[in-house]
């Protein structure tokens, strides 16, 4: 993200395309301020340049959306981090309350991903 963002857009499309997803969410913690803002310049980019968006030079709708976190280290952790994009406070669910891949925010299969910082 801090060096080439557009590799993690094009990267994105490409796993997304793989998998059937039209959607893709990149939280990125609070501290990491410039490297959210340079990977948002560069989402914003794609979707200009029609490389990603509902009508896009690809004939496969992908919308990419970066979510700016406060931070919380318990993020890291799936069923909270979908919390947190789904604007809660992002606690872990307990395992008999959740099942981390039974159904995404909209319902739907997921892969959900954690990687390290920047």
């Amino acid at each position: 993200m801090r060096n080439d963002p557009h590799t993690l857009v094009e990267g994105a499309l490409i796993a997304s395309f793989a998998m059937g997803a039209h959607a893709c969410y990149i939280y990125v913690r609070g501290e990491f301020i410039a490297e959210r803002e340079a990977l948002q310049r560069a989402v914003d980019e794609a979707y200009d340049a029609r490389l990603i968006g509902k009508d896009n030079i690809h004939g496969y709708p992908f919308d990419l959306y970066v979510h700016h976190g406060a931070g919380a280290y318990i993020c890291g952790e799936e069923t909270a981090l979908i919390e947190s994009l789904k604007a809660r406070r992002a606690c872990r669910a307990s395992s008999l309350r959740s099942r981390p891949m039974s159904a995404s925010m909209a319902a739907r299969p997921r892969s959900t991903t954690s990687s390290p910082s920047p």
